[in-house]
């Protein structure tokens, strides 16, 4: 799936495979090897876009970092890092 525009680029491809509810993304959300990270600008903008697409996922495969869940990016987003706060 094509997603746009994002803040990290102007376009992302996201692959989900849909028999193992899986779902792989780079660069948008990952999970620091056991350690969710808190959501930043592009990963609100991944969860906004995952939502309209209406998959049912339930396993992130990041690009960088480990195997993180739905429920991880649920938690990022709860515990995100303000817009304001944030450089880039």
């Amino acid at each position: 799936y094509k997603i746009r525009p994002t803040p990290h680029v102007d376009e992302m491809l996201i692959a989900y495979m849909p028999l193992q509810k899986t779902l792989y993304v780079a660069d948008v959300f990952s999970a620091d090897w056991g350690r969710v990270r808190p959501a930043i600008p592009e990963t609100r903008s991944f969860a906004q876009a995952l939502h309209a697409l209406d998959l049912d996922v339930e396993i992130i495969l990041p690009g960088h970092g480990s195997r993180a869940t739905i429920n991880d990016l649920i938690l990022a987003l709860a515990t995100g890092i303000p817009v304001a706060q944030t450089s880039r």
